[in-house]
């Protein structure tokens, strides 16, 4: 489905979800938009953009693992 999308090889995008989430260059940096072109940072297309939006998905985010007992990680 990816690839019908043109989104990409969904193991390219894995291998860039697993480096920023373990390479120690990046364990200071987050809300950030990466693109496995390079990879190289980007700029998000609104309404990701919206800083107000992105509050309220992590409250959200938050709210639905509160359940879990996983908030307190978020």
């Amino acid at each position: 489905m990816l690839r019908t999308l043109r989104i990409g090889d969904p193991r390219r995008g894995a291998d860039l979800i697993v480096r920023l989430a373990t390479d120690p260059a990046f364990a200071n940096r987050n809300g950030e938009y990466w693109t496995v072109r390079g990879p190289r940072q980007i700029q998000p297309t609104p309404p990701a953009d919206d800083v107000d939006l992105q509050r309220q998905l992590w409250e959200y985010t938050a709210d639905i693992l509160l359940p879990t007992g996983h908030r307190e990680t978020i």
